[in-house]
């Protein structure tokens, strides 16, 4: 298959695009950053966009007039409105005890807290997040017979969403985009968020620097808000099919036939990387994958907001018209983590951005997939300081493989330290003896949440190394 053919296959994932709701952490020295908080960012659990939070069309809600509405006004100093830093640690550590508002409407009792977002302070030159948060309980009014819940900060010019948008979402936005309301009884029932709240509860507990617990906070509202905003369209499963067949097709343009050699350590890697990179996020859109990310594209999720050089070069050639004067500073603006972004241009990415770079990420899909092979192929061909160990039968080649899987999900300094570890035990390695001593190691040196989806992702590459050598595996536990 050419690769013209390649990329009329790839047509079809010119999917309709969602649409939006009505209306790094910067590394660094800052010891409040999080990525600077060795015991609390030792690495974040990478939740996929499986939860039932994503953006959708809201159910049809009954209009109820405000005299049909029973509420609770919370005390005054619940309205006020302050940021994480303001909070007393005990109030954001417990959802139940958030500023929110009770409101009973259509006979339904629901909760609200009030996110008031404005860009911070210009003199912070090294934010953890750009954006400033503050909390409250909503205030509730009715204007002109309708129900609202207005925000308790600039009540000069008042920011308000009416009850009946908020009962409808997750999370309602007024038209500023600077007043949000949690619905937080969906919130507290949702099992995606209660993972999330979990995994905030753990890293504010595993803090080294108090400072980083109310960034912590930040960060949770931010998630909760972005995971409001977007969420990339899915990939349906005869699309899936063509884009693995076109991952095949590259790679035997670059010399790697699978067809006739399935053992070659790409194709091994690549068959792997398809079950546990492609997921359900069509890898011809941007995604977004929550925390300290920028907008992510293909099969691997490329990040478009850490600096590498091969994400930038692609966004440069391919995602940013040059010539265009109103896109002429989005690789400043838009190539860089969402955390680092000002209101002001989170509402355009939102708003227009995300549109264009799907629109011309499928026109070059073909392209995706030559950045996706050419990843495959460095990370196959990689030296992982391997050839100091010694290997019996075909373990060498598992090992690649684990170090090249590795690798892709943990960094290379993740690999390092295992080799390590497997150069300080008996030798030479058979494949059960290398796939346990490698588990040993991640066990030693990871957080259980890692050890977990090291066995997970290992089972892959070892079934998929079995199935290409000819190899009976099943006896090798990890």
């Amino acid at each position: 298959m050419c690769r013209s053919l390649a990329l009329a296959l790839l047509a079809p994932l010119i999917l309709l695009y969602p649409a939006l709701i009505p209306h790094d952490a910067i590394a660094g020295v800052n010891p409040k950053c999080l990525n600077s908080d060795a015991g609390a960012q030792a690495r974040l659990i990478a939740y996929d966009h499986r939860g039932s939070g994503d953006p959708a069309s809201p159910p049809s809600i009954p209009k109820v007039r405000a005299g049909d509405i029973s509420y609770t006004q919370p005390p005054p100093n619940a309205q006020t409105a302050v940021s994480p830093y303001e909070m007393p640690e005990d109030v954001r550590l417990d959802w139940t005890k958030w500023p929110s508002t009770r409101v009973t409407y259509g006979g339904v009792p629901f909760e609200f807290m009030g996110v008031h977002v404005t860009n911070k302070d210009e003199s912070d030159k090294q934010p953890c997040i750009r954006l400033m948060f503050r909390v409250m309980a909503p205030v509730y009014e009715a204007h002109g017979g309708v129900p609202y819940l207005v925000s308790g900060w600039e009540r000069k010019t008042p920011k308000l969403i009416s009850v009946g948008e908020g009962v409808s979402r997750f999370v309602a936005f007024d038209s500023s985009e600077q007043f949000y309301l949690i619905n937080l009884a969906k919130l507290r029932q949702d099992v995606f968020w209660r993972q999330r709240f979990d995994l905030y509860i753990s890293n504010v507990r595993n803090s080294t620097d108090p400072r980083a617990r109310p960034v912590h906070f930040e960060r949770l509202l931010f998630n909760i808000i972005r995971r409001s905003r977007y969420s990339a369209p899915a990939i349906e499963k005869e699309d899936r099919e063509r884009f693995k067949a076109a991952t095949f097709e590259e790679l035997k343009r670059r010399g790697n036939d699978c067809g006739s050699r399935p053992d070659l350590a790409a194709c091994i890697l690549n068959v792997a990387f398809m079950e546990t990179e492609l997921g359900k996020a069509n890898p011809l859109s941007v995604s977004d994958a929550l925390d300290n990310s920028g907008l992510a594209f293909g099969p691997r999720q490329l990040d478009l907001g850490q600096g590498r050089n091969d994400a930038r070069k692609f966004a440069a050639d391919y995602l940013i018209d040059k010539t265009d004067a109103e896109e002429a500073d989005w690789s400043n603006r838009f190539l860089r983590p969402i955390e680092a972004m000002r209101l002001r241009d989170l509402r355009i990415m939102y708003s227009d951005v995300t549109r264009r770079f799907n629109d011309r990420l499928g026109i070059h899909g073909d392209r995706v997939i030559e950045v996706y092979a050419t990843g495959l192929l460095e990370m196959a061909n990689a030296d992982y300081k391997l050839a100091t160990i010694r290997f019996s039968g075909k373990a060498e080649l598992l090992a690649r493989l684990l170090a090249a899987d590795f690798s892709n999900k943990w960094g290379e300094a993740a690999v390092v330290r295992i080799v390590a570890f497997l150069r300080a035990r008996e030798q030479p390695y058979g494949e059960c003896a290398l796939l346990g001593t490698w588990r040993e190691g991640v066990e030693k040196y990871f957080r259980p949440d890692d050890v977990k989806d090291f066995k997970r992702r290992a089972t892959i590459v070892k079934t998929w190394f079995a199935k290409a050598v000819g190899a009976d595996l099943s006896s090798c536990g990890l």
